[in-house]
């Protein structure tokens, strides 16, 4: 599986989605919007955002990490508006900004 790779066109559109993804993060941690019902779909395309980047950076530690942060929350039923989450949200956040150097 390390030859995974993505076509030019989808690769190329990697950095513009991973910024999206982490404005969302940043408007949920720092507005009221915590407990909006569409929550799972961002944690969906950044599970998936995650996986494609543990594939292109050789099984990088930090999104691994991510990953499994993400993965415990949703295993362990925690609501969108603790701190748990929002300190996932933050960490997952500096993770994806460091993608777009």
């Amino acid at each position: 599986m390390k030859n995974f790779r993505l076509n030019s066109s989808i690769s190329g559109a990697i950095p513009l989605i991973t910024g999206i993804l982490a404005i969302f993060y940043a408007y949920f941690i720092f507005t009221s919007k915590n407990n909006i019902n569409y929550y799972w779909i961002i944690d969906l395309l950044v599970l998936l955002l995650l996986i494609y980047f543990i594939f292109q950076y050789n099984d990088n530690i930090l999104f691994i990490a991510a990953l499994i942060w993400l993965v415990c929350n949703y295993l362990l039923g925690l609501k969108t508006n603790s701190q748990i989450w929002k300190g996932y949200d933050g960490f997952t956040i500096a993770v994806l900004l460091t993608t777009l150097y």
